[in-house]
Formats: structure tokens, C-alpha cells, sequence
């Protein structure tokens, strides 16, 4: 659930994925999806079908309430996660304005 996006060489993960699976194995995952990105390609050569791909119910509003809260909470997160808590801060200020752009789907592909 919203993993992949952080995973740098998706090309090897989905071939890892489709290596532990067997014939006929589901994989569901979550992720943003910029347009430079063609998971169902990547996931074709890994050996997978695409059963579906679909926009998560009210994704950008719902993130934009994310970032509107953690901005809003700044302080009581600068208490609770310390130095740290400025990685946070600036996805929250500077993500919103890219994520019209960047959908988040949900994909299920069964391996071939």
C-alpha cells in the first residue's frame, strides 16, 4: 500500500514480485503514478496481466487534506519527531502543486 513509489528500480521489484508468485498470483498494490511512468508496461514485461487500474476514490482531495493538517500541526510535529520533521514539512508545502499531474491508482495484475 503506497510502497512502490519509493521503490527506485520498479523494473526489478515487479520481477522479484512476479518470482515469488505463482502462475495465476494475484499483485495489488497502490502507488502515484506520473506520466512518465507506464507501470502497466513494466509490469507486462515482468510477466504479469493487468486485470485493472483505476484512480483511488477522491485521492487528491484527501492528500491535500494530509498536507493542510501536517502544515497546520507543524509545531506539535517539530515536538514529536524533532529535526526531522522539516522532510515532512517541505513535502507538505512544495508535493501539493504536483500531484494534479500525478494520480494515485490502484493496479492488480495476475502473474502469467
Amino acid at each position: 500500500m503506497d510502497a512502490l513509489w519509493m521503490v527506485w528500480n520498479k523494473r526489478a521489484a515487479f520481477a522479484e514480485v512476479a518470482r515469488v508468485l505463482r502462475p495465476g498470483g494475484r499483485f495489488v498494490f497502490s502507488t502515484w503514478e506520473p506520466s512518465y511512468l507506464d507501470h502497466a508496461g513494466m509490469l507486462g514485461r515482468a510477466g504479469f496481466t493487468v486485470t485493472s487500474r483505476e484512480e483511488a476514490d477522491r485521492w487528491l482531495e484527501r492528500q491535500l487534506e494530509v498536507y493542510r493538517r501536517i502544515l497546520a500541526d507543524s509545531v506539535a510535529l517539530e515536538k514529536e519527531l524533532g529535526p526531522g520533521v522539516s522532510v515532512l514539512l517541505a513535502e507538505a508545502r512544495d508535493t501539493p502543486a504536483t500531484l494534479p499531474d500525478t494520480p494515485r491508482v490502484i493496479v492488480s495484475a495476475t502473474r502469467n
